[in-house]
């Protein structure tokens, strides 16, 4: 389907149309407690994403591929990799329904890496707060600004901790 009809305009919209019933899956399988089935269908949703994501980089479904695409990587503990997808839904498709959601969980992904001590504390804590207060310039109605300022004002008590040593 994929090399018959590379250049239709409605191919991204079909992939992330199968791409979605294995997210269905995915969750179903996680909710039963078949969390290797469901990790098999999450890396699926992760292959037509990429699919998707070489075919067209102006679609609704491209930036739906590259949001689901960090939602998984951000799940399987790949911080980085989620980062740069979630920076990429954001720099892209900045008017996207799940934007504002995929700034804040840039800032969540930097929040996990300096705790598992994969990034300093201090890199971290400043990355986090810019973060934290772009989201209320950007996305003044976003949901996610009561829990950035939360999270904003945890890395500010823990720089201030750090500075005092």
């Amino acid at each position: 389907m994929i090399a018959d009809f590379k250049d239709h305009p409605v191919l991204p919209a079909a992939l992330w149309a199968v791409a979605e019933e294995y997210y269905g899956l995915a969750f179903q399988y996680e909710s039963q407690g078949l969390d290797a089935k469901a990790k098999e269908y999450f890396a699926k949703v992760i292959s037509f994403g990429e699919r998707i994501r070489e075919q067209s980089t102006h679609s609704a479904a491209a930036a739906e591929a590259w949001y689901f695409s960090a939602e998984r990587y951000y799940q399987f503990g790949q911080y980085e990799k989620a980062i740069e997808y979630y920076e990429q839904v954001v720099g892209n498709w900045p008017d996207y329904e799940w934007a504002d959601q995929a700034l804040f969980r840039t800032a969540q992904c930097f929040n996990e890496l300096a705790t598992c001590k994969r990034i300093p504390i201090a890199d971290a804590g400043e990355i986090i707060q810019n973060i934290c207060r772009r989201l209320p310039n950007d996305y003044p109605d976003s949901k996610m600004i009561t829990v950035a300022q939360s999270l904003s004002k945890y890395w500010e008590s823990i720089n201030r901790i750090g500075e005092t040593k």
